[in-house]
């Protein structure tokens, strides 16, 4: 008999055609954020072979893919979030938690501002997880400390 865990709902499977596309989310950030030719040596691999992933006309080998995480930890989370997982490190150095704080109340008020006509339009999500999401590993390090403090992890 088949077992099938009733908890966590099936991962969807991905077409070419959706990997690209998430990949090249996460590209277009990381080269807004840093230029193509950071990203690209960063992943090992030349400024052209970014811009092509980025713009959906290739993708990316897995292990460049994968050298993007030393750049950005949230480089494959586009990619990743369309399957319904994220990647996290499996340990993180203790943040300053002053910054943690203040970041996730940034990702907060911004959250408040987006509902203030009761709706959350895309651009308000985008802008809200912007704010977030360079704090999340870090409040995830903390979450996982009170885990091995407590036994559980």
């Amino acid at each position: 008999m088949t077992h099938r865990n009733k908890v966590r709902p099936p991962v969807r499977r991905l077409t070419e055609e959706d990997a690209r596309k998430g990949l090249s989310f996460g590209l277009l950030r990381l080269t807004s954020d840093h230029g193509p030719s950071r990203v690209g040596l960063e992943a090992g691999c030349d400024e052209k072979t970014i811009r092509n992933a980025r713009d959906q006309k290739s993708t990316l080998r897995i292990d460049l893919a994968l050298n993007l995480l030393a750049l950005d930890p949230t480089a494959l989370d586009e990619l990743l979030g369309s399957i319904g997982f994220k990647l996290v490190p499996v340990s993180a150095a203790a943040a300053n938690d002053l910054h943690t704080a203040a970041g996730l109340l940034d990702g907060a008020s911004e959250l408040i501002r987006a509902q203030e006509d009761g709706i959350r339009d895309p651009s308000e999500t985008m802008r809200v997880a912007e704010k977030l999401r360079p704090h999340l590993p870090a409040a995830i390090a903390i979450v996982r400390e009170a885990d091995e403090l407590r036994g559980a992890a």
